[in-house]
């Protein structure tokens, strides 16, 4: 399976209208090689380079395997969203207050759908996946409060 974006290459840096100081919409996305047998996608966005620990800025469950893109600023019609940090149901966007930081986009196959509400928690989604993926991807952004190029700060 394989992740990628029309807005940035993997380990490269992310646009600024993805961050929340910008447009704070979340970026294309286009998913190839889905296996045959997958039931269900989940998609999870992360930063673990904070004072906090890991911070979850997004999580889609229960997203059709036959998707092959995620447009700009949009989630699934028959997905679910589950809760970032910040407890909402929303892509919150990058938001590093210091250096340079790391965003992961991990996208599951999984062999079933989780049963779970609109909502679940991040530890929810997965123990419901424990025992259920059947392949991943990974996509890396980079992204920081001031960018060489042009002193960007978000």
């Amino acid at each position: 399976m394989k992740l990628t974006s029309p807005a940035f290459d993997h380990g490269q840096t992310m646009p600024p209208e993805y961050s929340s100081g910008s447009l704070n919409k979340n970026p294309p996305l286009i998913v190839e090689a889905v296996p045959g047998d997958a039931k269900k996608l989940v998609l999870v966005m992360d930063e673990n380079e904070t004072a906090r620990g890991i911070l979850t800025h997004w999580i889609i469950f229960n997203i059709e395997p036959k998707i092959r893109f995620l447009s700009e600023d949009c989630v699934p019609s028959s997905a679910q969203m589950g809760a970032n940090s910040w407890g909402e149901c929303c892509y919150e966007g990058l938001q590093p207050v210091s250096d340079e930081h790391q965003y992961f986009f991990r996208l599951y196959a999984l062999d079933c759908e989780l049963n779970l509400p609109q909502g679940a928690s991040r530890a929810a989604v997965e123990k419901a996946m424990k025992g259920h993926i059947i392949s991943e991807a990974v996509l890396m952004a980079r992204f920081s409060v001031f960018r060489q190029e042009g002193k960007f700060r978000p």
